[in-house]
């Protein structure tokens, strides 16, 4: 069994429509009163013919969006997952930066004491 698509089917419509509107206007020569029943027709045809391109744009703006916002969801899986792989790299990022902070505030003590602890030793050195 073969499946066509909405869009195959409807231009089988259509050019089935479009047949038995010439099949219509042949006949409709031979009577003059049956030529508004041609025109008729005929308006229906293009009517039809309007209303699918119009269905036939709108699913292919649903099939672009639809297609946009696959994109998008994958975009979006692959930074979670990028996220989650650089969450320890940051975090023992933050402890080493923290640990400097810590160093760095005993500098000035360190530097404060220095010249006396250098004259401890020097005279412990002599004595």
């Amino acid at each position: 069994m073969v499946l066509h698509s909405p869009r195959q089917r409807s231009h089988r419509r259509l050019t089935a429509l479009c047949f038995a509107a010439a099949s219509l206007v042949g006949v409709a020569t031979q009577a003059p009163a049956q030529d508004s029943l041609s025109q008729a027709s005929i308006e229906a045809q293009q009517t039809q013919a309007a209303l699918q391109r119009r269905i036939d744009s709108a699913d292919d703006a649903t099939r672009e969006a639809l297609e946009q916002l696959r994109r998008a969801t994958r975009q979006a899986d692959r930074l979670e997952r990028y996220n989650a792989e650089l969450a320890p790299v940051v975090a023992d990022q933050a402890k080493r930066i923290e640990a400097q902070r810590r160093a760095l505030a005993q500098i000035s003590t360190t530097r404060e004491a220095l010249p006396g602890e250098m004259r401890e030793m020097v005279e412990q050195l002599r004595g």
